[in-house]
């Protein structure tokens, strides 16, 4: 199963963050019976240039009033004057408005205005949790999930994220899906997963359109339907989504949902390779590599496979090892071609395992070595590499890296026969 775009948001807040939900209480003093000026609209005319309306915010946040010290804040950080936004939300923190204390934290995780400090970020982020609002329970949730600021607890990050969704905060459905897919803090359920990434994808969140069209592709939760995959990763990618990109390309290569088209899968994957998508880098490595969907060019596969084998991608730290040995796309080099079988090797890939033995076997790109190689060969055969299998029936057959034995020669010899005939 390939990897999809499955994470979890960390300390992000959106414009409206600050604000308070209607349930939400502060310790802020009751306001006066004359009416109160509406600092979150100032906030936001003053950030379309309003320059009235940020002089009165200001008047407000200097007269002490806890809500235009936050608005002054968002405004401040929106603006990247992030020492002023550090210090306006720290005035209201202080006074227990629940927006200072998600902008102080905010400033504290992302390092803005202040020395970045996940405890810090932690500790207001829980103050605003525990007053109700929705966002900081979400984000109260991801530190939990990712170990920021506090002991990791998958528990106490479910806990927060039923409690921010509760309130339709639509990240922390995405959240609870996330943690239902993958039974972290949770028994794993597939059905709730579906229902939680889809309340989150009805709010447009890109990652949990990703998310539910990975369940309808693969049949988990709902029943497998690759047109309804198709159309929610087409609705990522339409926000510029890597991972609807990737996924949308993946379906193409595949047939899946739609007609097989190389030239489209071509086109998605080289739009999600361009955003640094991984999986998207080597298989756009794999289609120049094969000509599919555009011209053969194994300048161009060399160039994808060498961007994603740098970021730790094992199938392209196979098949640049392969370009190596053959010298495709680049100069014939064994001593890399080594290097980047090991590496893939080292990472459980089949094809990795069979050449590494090869190599050893040989002696290319490294010291001839017949115990290394009738290692790397029993791994590869284990797991159903044919060729891998028919060079250990000959090792074991000719006592060569390990004692000779001709039952285990004459059952690995079986053995690939086997796996030929099943088609592999």
């Amino acid at each position: 199963m390939r990897n999809v775009l499955i994470s979890l948001a960390c300390m992000t807040v959106a414009l409206s963050s600050w604000s308070l939900p209607a349930n939400a209480t502060t310790t802020t003093a009751p306001a006066a019976t004359t009416t109160a000026p509406d600092y979150p609209a100032l906030a936001q005319a003053a950030i379309k240039g309003d320059a009235s309306a940020l002089a009165e915010l200001q008047a407000g946040a200097y007269s002490g009033d806890a809500e235009a010290q936050s608005e002054l804040g968002l405004y401040y950080y929106l603006n990247k004057e992030y020492a002023a936004a550090f210090i306006w939300n720290q005035k209201a923190a202080a006074q227990g408005n629940v927006g200072g204390e998600i902008g102080l934290g905010l400033c504290y995780a992302k390092g803005l205005g202040t020395k970045q400090d996940y405890t810090q970020a932690f500790n207001w982020a829980q103050k605003a949790a525990i007053q109700g609002n929705a966002n900081a329970e979400n984000i109260l949730g991801d530190a939990y999930a990712r170990g920021l600021g506090t002991k990791q607890d998958y528990i106490k990050a479910f806990y927060w994220y039923q409690q921010a969704a509760a309130q339709d905060n639509a990240l922390a459905e995405d959240a609870l899906g996330l943690f239902y897919l993958k039974g972290q803090g949770i028994r794993q359920n597939y059905a709730q997963a579906f229902i939680w990434f889809q309340k989150a994808a009805e709010e447009s969140v890109v990652v949990a359109e990703v998310n539910l069209g990975y369940l309808y592709e693969y049949g988990q939760g709902i029943q497998q339907d690759y047109m309804q995959a198709f159309n929610w990763f087409q609705k990522a990618a339409d926000q510029g989504s890597a991972s609807g990109e990737y996924n949308l390309g993946y379906l193409y290569a595949q047939g899946h949902g739609v007609p097989q088209d190389y030239i489209r899968a071509f086109n998605w994957y080289q739009k999600a390779a361009a955003q640094g998508f991984i999986d998207a880098q080597t298989n756009l490595g794999t289609l120049y590599e094969k000509g599919q969907g555009t011209m053969q060019d194994y300048t161009q596969a060399f160039n994808w496979y060498k961007k994603a084998a740098a970021q730790g991608d094992a199938l392209a730290e196979v098949n640049l090892g392969s370009l190596y040995l053959h010298g495709l796309g680049t100069d014939q080099d064994d001593a890399q071609a080594f290097n980047w079988f090991q590496k893939a090797a080292t990472q459980g890939v089949v094809a990795a395992e069979y050449n590494l033995g090869y190599l050893y076997e040989k002696g290319l790109g490294t010291q001839q070595d017949s115990t290394q190689a009738f290692n790397w060969f029993q791994k590869a055969a284990e797991e159903g590499d044919v060729n891998a299998c028919k060079w250990l029936s000959i090792l074991y057959s000719q006592g060569v890296g390990v004692a000779q034995d001709e039952q285990q020669a004459q059952y690995w010899a079986e053995r690939a026969q086997q796996l030929q005939s099943n088609g592999n």
